[in-house]
């Protein structure tokens, strides 16, 4: 069974020397074929001074609680290193593909929100492949100083979503190129997907068109079918609502005046909007038209034409009816409605 060998030298200093280039093998085994389970232990600091140190296992232990990179550095910051760059940190090999690093730039700039976000510090952690070409952090928590996360950028820098899909309808539902309606709410717009979205300029862009569309626009349209308003202190005309159906327009709303169809209600007037058109008034079915008030004729200084068809009654003059109410028929007979009295008067004399 192997034994042990303690070898003790009484000296400050000892130095192995060997040829310049050569070699120190420290091999546990047999000398010829290195085993991979022996152990070298090191009591005391080690120092390794050289351009290269490379170590070959398949984990490394460490229990320093800080590993520390660019030791002695004598500049302002990181000093440009072989690379070019002003870049300390670590390197992941990744085969064929870019290498992964872990740096800190004294390049890059940021602004610290504690200070009012106008001071620039210099010196910030980024994630870089050999190309110089930044790469993505993925993690489900970022935490910032009193719970706040605050975004800054200097100059033109903005927070973007570039590279996503539609993200607006991330934030809203759509009904087509638009945002979809709901007049239950007091926007007249469905609720957002998530109230807590942070929405980007084009989600907002769309909010407002559609805010308008279903609040204040001058037009409310579906297809051919529109309502629409103009007021005169806009135009040089008086002051309009517009209702269109299937592309005939139906109605005009004036300030004190309506038309509707062929009709023209102007205060408490009923008239034709047709040039010598008449104004019919008619039950449904068998029913009829009843007056529940007083029926008014008012005098006319002239009689009307024949109508071609019918009577037409009219007020007129009292003559020797004694009832100021006339007709005329499609005949062109035109008279006095004879009243009671004078009727009576007729019968006897005659």
């Amino acid at each position: 069974m192997p034994g042990a060998k303690f070898i003790s030298h009484d000296v400050d200093t000892y130095k192995l020397t060997i040829n310049d280039g050569g070699s120190v093998s420290f091999v546990a085994g047999d000398g010829l074929t290195p085993a991979t389970t022996g152990t070298f232990n090191f009591f005391g600091n080690l120092n390794v001074v050289g351009s290269t140190t490379t170590i070959e296992t398949s984990e490394l232990s460490i229990t320093d609680k800080t590993i520390t990179v660019n030791k002695d550095e004598t500049g302002a910051g990181v000093s440009t290193g072989p690379d070019g760059t002003n870049t300390a940190g670590l390197i992941i090999e990744r085969g064929s593909y870019p290498d992964a690093k872990l740096l800190y730039d004294e390049d890059l700039d940021w602004y610290d929100s504690r200070l009012g976000g106008t001071t620039s510090i210099t010196g910030a952690f980024a994630f870089k492949d050999n190309n110089n070409e930044t790469i993505g952090i993925f993690t489900n928590f970022v935490g910032t100083f009193d719970q706040d996360l605050v975004l800054l950028g200097e100059g033109t820098k903005t927070v973007s979503v570039t590279g996503t899909t539609s993200y607006e309808r991330q934030v809203f539902t759509y009904q087509g190129d638009v945002i979809e309606p709901n007049v239950n709410n007091l926007d007249r717009l469905s609720d957002p997907i998530d109230p807590d979205i942070i929405p980007n300029v084009q989600a907002l862009k769309d909010y407002v068109r559609a805010y308008n569309t279903y609040n204040f626009t001058d037009t409310i349209e579906s297809a051919d079918t529109t309502v629409s308003v103009a007021d005169s202190e806009e135009t040089s005309s008086p002051s309009l609502a517009l209702v269109t159906v299937d592309g005939t327009e139906v109605a005009r709303f004036y300030q004190t005046s309506i038309d509707l169809l062929q009709l023209k209600i102007d205060s408490d007037t009923l008239t034709s909007l047709d040039i010598n058109g008449n104004v019919k008034i008619g039950g449904n079915g068998t029913g009829s038209v009843e007056f529940t008030t007083d029926a008014l004729f008012p005098v006319t200084a002239t009689d009307p034409t024949a109508p071609t068809d019918g009577v037409k009654l009219y007020g007129k003059a009292e003559g020797d009816g004694g009832t100021g109410l006339f007709f005329v028929n499609q005949s062109e007979t035109q008279d006095e409605l004879i009243s009671r009295n004078k009727a009576l008067l007729y019968s006897i004399i005659f």
